[in-house]
């Protein structure tokens, strides 16, 4: 059995989806911040032109119903944001869905 967090597009692990993720310009939205279970630095996702927006500790305090209510309330700020990212960047985004880039 795989963490839940190793395992992302389709069921693939995180060192297959991510790369492709990134050639395909897809934006990566993620609550996992934790370089050892994603495999890969932010320094490693700028590298490979990825473009990240991480999701603060607060995601983990919140039931999946909390968390869809979240992401409801600001997806429109998130689309804005990844329309403006360049390959290469990675941001981090707090409760108040504020971005800092990393």
């Amino acid at each position: 059995m795989s963490h839940i967090r190793q395992r992302g597009w389709s069921g693939l692990p995180d060192a297959e989806w991510i790369p492709r993720a990134t050639e395909a310009g897809f934006v990566i939205i993620t609550g996992d911040r934790n370089e050892r279970t994603r495999g890969y630095t932010v320094n490693d996702l700028k590298a490979m032109g990825a473009r990240v927006i991480l999701l603060g500790q607060f995601w983990d305090h919140m039931n999946r119903w909390q968390r869809a209510k979240w992401l409801v309330r600001n997806i429109e700020r998130l689309v804005d944001l990844a329309k403006k990212m360049d390959p290469g960047t990675v941001y981090l985004i707090n409760r108040r869905a504020i971005a800092r880039s990393l």
